[in-house]
Order: C-alpha cells, then sequence, then structure tokens
C-alpha cells in the first residue's frame, strides 16, 4: 500500500464563511477522487457559531451585543459552537479505499 502525505495548510486570519466555503469545496474534490489529504489551520474574526439545534435563547446575550463588539453570528448545518479567537483546524482526509 502505498503511503499518503498529508497536506498541511495554513490559512491564516480568514472569515469563517470564507473558509467554511472553501473546505466544503474541498470535501467535494476529494469525495470526486481529487485533491489531497489535508490539514487545514485557520483562525477566525471574532465568530460565535450556532449550530443546527441552537437559536438565539442560547446566547448569552441578545444578538446586538456581539454585534456591537465585532463578534459575528453564524447559523451553521452542524452542531457545536466555536467561540471568539479560536484556532481551528479541519481536516479533509480519506478514510476508506
Amino acid at each position: 500500500m502505498a503511503k499518503t502525505l498529508l497536506k498541511i495548510e495554513d490559512w491564516g486570519t480568514l472569515d469563517y464563511r470564507q473558509a467554511f466555503d472553501q473546505q466544503a469545496r474541498m470535501v467535494q474534490e476529494r469525495l470526486a477522487g481529487c485533491g489531497q489529504d489535508t490539514l487545514i489551520l485557520v483562525e477566525h474574526p471574532p465568530t460565535v457559531t450556532m449550530g443546527r439545534r441552537a437559536s438565539d435563547a442560547d446566547l448569552h446575550f441578545p444578538a446586538s451585543f456581539y454585534a456591537e463588539r465585532g463578534i459575528t453570528l453564524r447559523k451553521i448545518n452542524r452542531g457545536g459552537w466555536l467561540q471568539p479567537m479560536n484556532r481551528d483546524s479541519w481536516s479533509r482526509i480519506r478514510l476508506f479505499n
């Protein structure tokens, strides 16, 4: 079995939506058999992500509180929270042949 090298990309600081869209395209490429196994390192400007089940009632403060402080609220299609100033890593790795 041939060894597959893991490509590491550091995207620096990138808006959450831009990074999400870019990595979603990479996933589609991997599913189509193109591209390379990749670990993406990225930091987002202050962002709070709200997963599928989250609502404004889950926020600790009103949405205006976040906006006044330059913190973006993003609804996303998966669970979880991303608190401001986190460094993220996303892997796009083919696990099965």
